[in-house]
């Protein structure tokens, strides 16, 4: 059966309309690989991330960024830790200032008091 010109120029504008509303996919804890301590710059593992090797890092300071290029620093606000180890999050450069221990294997979509505030982290051991 074939459509009458108008009504397949309707169908194809509602598919268009219809892509234009589509929300995106988001992201997940699940895209952290293995060895990595993955952090979110929003909650809910959305908006840029970065995957850090690292078992230390004392200062997020201006050469840490985002994958969309905007600082790290004060600005995470959901992480996976996939190191295999406990890590100590900190609110101030060398690991000093509040802290959070964030167990091996554990993520977390809102952190909480630490939202926009960790400025450092560490292995705890």
């Amino acid at each position: 059966m074939r459509m009458k010109p108008v009504i397949a120029a309707a169908v194809a504008a509602v598919g268009v309309i219809a892509g234009m509303f589509a929300v995106p996919v988001a992201a997940s804890a699940a895209t952290c690989t293995a060895g990595k301590f993955c952090v979110w710059m929003d909650n809910d593992y959305l908006g840029p991330t970065k995957a850090i090797a690292n078992t230390q890092v004392p200062s997020f300071d201006s050469t840490w960024k985002f994958s969309d290029g905007s600082f790290i620093n004060d600005n995470i606000s959901s992480f996976y830790n996939n190191t295999g180890h406990d890590i100590v999050v900190c609110a101030d450069v060398n690991y000093k200032g509040a802290k959070g221990v964030i167990r091996a294997g554990m993520s977390y979509a809102s952190i909480g008091e630490f939202n926009d505030t960790i400025t450092s982290f560490t292995s705890a051991g």
